[in-house]
């Protein structure tokens, strides 16, 4: 017992492990991956209760290759049980970039749950942005993909897991989040420019060497974010991931924009809260109106009749007025927040145009992104095999959209 509870089993210690909280890869021209690596450094003190990160990047021709290149060059253990988060840059996914989610699948570095997220730009310049949400990027980034998953629905958020499932289906797709970057004027609280000198615990990591330098025992990374606040710069970056990107077969096929990614989200998951805008014509007047969906009840029915597939699509939606921007009386105010029936009927007519939308992209895109073939091969596999691979160019299809009241 004494021998056992005096040994470390040869653990590698805590000084030496580099905590990686996400992971950004990117192509270069050459054609090699340039890793950069985002690592979370605590630095809480009495002064202070803010943490900083390190941002470590490194080129290799493999995905690990890159991360063993980071840790022979610092003298860091990289520890992957804490990324979450897996960014692919824009140049990254135009080409064949399955084999890289194959392997941080099969791989036991990594976590099944990590969320895939493509970006507009590079991975690395996203997670070197400097946020006004958060100190360390991509906790930022997460909060936004994460906010609510299983109420607002306004994002469509894809872990490694379903990502390779979805494209190994017989429908042969999958999507991630497309991150772009806003620019923003805003600040953290407290991270003003009189923090100079003190400052560096809130700063990003960063230099313009090949690894960056990591943060020292009082906590600092480069003085990138630092130069720019000096300079005058304030400016910040928060991130919108509204927009998601679909692949058919492991290339780009289309983008859904806002509106469509909250249609697909109310076609193929449960949503318990979700808001809509609209606009009620009344006595000639144009009102704008917020709808809040409570509820949502998707049925999708695909059967072929001589030969050609028919698609029939019934969606129910239990609605709440939340907002209108109209005056009302005492005792309309005194009323449930029910929705009119011509905001009723308005609302069905936009989600119809959607889904009619959704349809129009997944053919002309050949992405199958609502799992069509799937449905053929479970329901109505005798016909499988001749209409795959012509099933959506041959598609007819069906809308009912209801839409009725919470009380």
């Amino acid at each position: 017992m004494l021998a056992y509870f005096t040994n470390d089993f040869q653990l590698i210690n805590i000084e030496k492990t580099a905590i990686i909280v996400a992971l950004g890869i990117d192509k270069e021209q050459s054609g090699k991956l340039e890793v950069t690596a985002q690592i979370a450094l605590p630095q809480a003190t009495n002064q202070s209760t803010s943490n900083s990160d390190a941002i470590l990047h490194a080129t290799g021709d493999t995905l690990y290759g890159a991360l063993e290149k980071i840790s022979l060059e610092t003298g860091w253990y990289p520890k992957l049980t804490f990324c979450n988060l897996i960014l692919l840059g824009s140049d990254l996914v135009k080409d064949d970039f399955m084999p890289i989610v194959d392997y941080i699948l099969t791989s036991n570095r990594f976590q099944n749950s990590a969320i895939i997220a493509t970006c507009e730009e590079s991975a690395k310049k996203t997670l070197m942005s400097a946020t006004p949400l958060d100190y360390i990027s991509s906790f930022a980034l997460q909060k936004i993909l994460l906010r609510n998953l299983d109420r607002s629905s306004s994002v469509l958020v894809s872990d490694v897991r379903e990502f390779t499932a979805f494209s190994r289906s017989h429908s042969q797709f999958c999507y991630a989040p497309l991150i772009s970057s806003v620019k923003t004027k805003d600040k953290q609280k407290g991270s003003s420019d009189q923090q100079s000198g003190s400052s560096s615990q809130s700063q990003k990591g960063g230099s313009r060497s090949d690894i960056l330098p990591t943060a020292s025992g009082e906590g600092s990374g480069s003085t990138d974010s630092q130069s720019q606040s000096s300079s005058g710069g304030n400016e910040q970056t928060v991130f919108d991931a509204s927009k998601t990107l679909m692949f058919s077969n492991g290339k780009i096929a289309c983008t859904l924009n806002k509106e469509l990614t909250h249609c697909f989200n109310l076609l193929t998951k449960k949503v318990r809260e979700s808001f809509i805008p609209i606009k009620i014509e009344r006595e000639g007047k144009e009102i704008n109106a917020l709808i809040s969906i409570v509820s949502n009840k998707p049925k999708l029915k695909l059967t072929v009749k001589n030969g050609m597939p028919n698609l029939q699509i019934n969606l129910t939606l239990v609605c709440e007025k939340e907002e209108t921007y109209l005056r009302e009386d005492t005792t309309e105010l005194a009323k449930a927040n029910k929705v009119s029936n011509e905001g009723l009927k308005e609302l069905e007519k936009v989600i119809s145009e959607h889904i009619a939308q959704l349809i129009d992209l997944s053919v002309n895109s050949n992405c199958d992104f609502l799992q069509l073939k799937e449905l053929l091969y479970r329901y109505n596999s005798k016909h499988y095999f001749e209409l795959k691979d012509n099933l959506l160019s041959r598609l007819n299809y069906e809308i009912k959209v209801t839409c009725k009241n919470y009380r």
